[in-house]
């Protein structure tokens, strides 16, 4: 479930949003030479977020955002995850994480007529799981990642966009014995969002990861539904 709501900070525009996610998954691999599978449903980690602008982006009406005129915007966001998801410590495989992560961000827009430029830079920081497999402990160095997205807006409110990205870092230690898990990692999507009523929105989206180094590649599709309350 995701719930996200509009502030005013100090006349400029904000946001809130809260997602308590709920996942289900089948697993099957060799785990220390033995074929192995495990299925897992439940609830992951609860994400809470603040985002703002600090420049460029004042606080609106839905009457005086129907005129407004984006140039260029500068804002930032921190996202805090907390270790409330279904977690086991004698399984490998949880939903939750069993620790705190944090997650700023920092970033920009600016529009050239149809076109909307963003890009912005963040970081996960991992707090240590003092409970991980089998009465191990888990630490993580941060998570750094930038992005940028080129979204193309129609008169029929209709938009596309085009993402890339690349993260670096978020190696793993064992009991203090470095994993050969850093990430480095390359992002691509395409979104395409459609309103095909007042106040109700279909998005379809497909998104690619590469990874540069060890791991595996993949592919996902999404289809999303929204529905906007307060009014046309």
């Amino acid at each position: 479930g995701v719930y996200v709501r509009t502030i005013d900070f100090f006349g400029l525009s904000g946001k809130i949003d809260m997602i308590v996610p709920y996942a289900g998954g089948d697993w099957a691999g060799i785990l220390e030479g033995t074929d192995t599978s495990t299925v897992r449903t439940g609830l992951g980690d609860p994400r809470f977020r603040i985002s703002f602008n600090f420049i460029g982006s004042p606080a609106l009406t839905l009457s005086e955002f129907k005129n407004y005129k984006q140039t260029t915007v500068f804002g930032a966001a921190l996202q805090i995850i907390a270790p409330l998801g279904q977690y086991d410590p004698t399984k490998l495989i949880n939903l939750g994480s069993n620790r705190w992560t944090f997650r700023p961000q920092i970033g920009f827009s600016r529009t050239f007529d149809q076109l909307i430029v963003e890009a912005y830079i963040s970081g996960w920081f991992f707090t240590v799981n003092p409970n991980f497999y089998n009465n191990n402990e888990l630490k993580q160095n941060p998570l750094l990642a930038g992005k940028v997205h080129l979204i193309y807006t129609l008169k029929n409110k209709m938009w596309f966009s085009f993402d890339a990205g690349y993260g670096i870092g978020g190696r793993t230690f064992v009991n203090d014995e470095k994993r050969d898990t850093r990430i480095s990692t390359l992002r691509f999507g395409l979104d395409w969002s459609v309103p095909f009523a007042e106040q109700h929105t279909l998005k379809l989206s497909y998104i690619s990861g590469v990874r540069l180094e060890r791991g595996p590649d993949f592919d996902a599709f999404t289809l999303i539904y929204q529905y906007r309350w307060g009014g046309s």
